[in-house]
């Protein structure tokens, strides 16, 4: 089952042009990154399933970013209200935008991770992540005028939301969900966490 879809602008980067980016499921081993190549004639020539692989939340987007570096969007692993806290957890990639370089791979790995990621040198951190504290961030976009990252974060039961990625920067699950508190449910501190540019009740729908 295919969960993401990303082909590079061969204009834009012509040192990809040809590559697709495709994130999926495979039977009892979890969701993978696969890199498609395809010849001039449109047709896949070969591909690689090692990136990110055996992950255990469904990858919700891949897309590149104006930079040229492939950004990914990871749920928070699964089970209600985040009881692993993943989302807070920088030694773990789910619950995170991450952001890597595909042109390239470090050693052991199929890619590299751009040095001006955040936490790269963090102790404890994972270098891909780009910014933290999403529960499903199933869907984003970059706008056309600055570049700037829109993502939509799939609430819990409560609240559906809109946020502004900045690198670095914690949104807050499952401390918050949206702009109201999750864990505790009350009394939260809110010190340190985005909230969102939008959100919405389950009245008006669900994401």
């Amino acid at each position: 089952a295919i969960s993401g879809l990303s082909i590079y602008d061969g204009d834009k980067f012509p040192a990809w042009r040809g590559q697709a980016f495709v994130g999926a499921m495979r039977a009892g081993t979890g969701q993978f990154i696969a890199r498609v190549t395809f010849n001039a004639r449109g047709l896949p020539t070969g591909r690689d399933h090692s990136m990110l692989a055996d992950l255990r939340q469904r990858i919700r987007e891949v897309k590149p970013g104006p930079d040229g570096f492939l950004y990914i969007g990871l749920g928070d692993g699964g089970s209600a209200g985040d009881p692993q806290g993943n989302g807070q957890n920088l030694g773990t990639l789910l619950g995170k935008i991450l952001r890597i370089d595909v042109s390239g791979a470090a050693p052991g790995q199929t890619y590299r991770t751009p040095p001006d990621n955040p936490f790269v040198g963090v102790s404890g951190a994972r270098g891909e992540i780009w910014a933290y504290g999403l529960r499903n961030p199933w869907r984003f976009s970059f706008d056309r005028a600055i570049g700037r990252m829109w993502v939509a974060d799939v609430g819990q039961n409560r609240l559906e939301e809109i946020d502004i990625i900045v690198k670095g920067r914690n949104y807050g699950w499952n401390i918050m969900e949206g702009s109201l508190c999750f864990s505790p449910s009350s009394g939260c501190r809110t010190d340190g966490l985005e909230a969102p540019v939008a959100e919405y009740g389950r009245a008006g729908g669900c994401s």
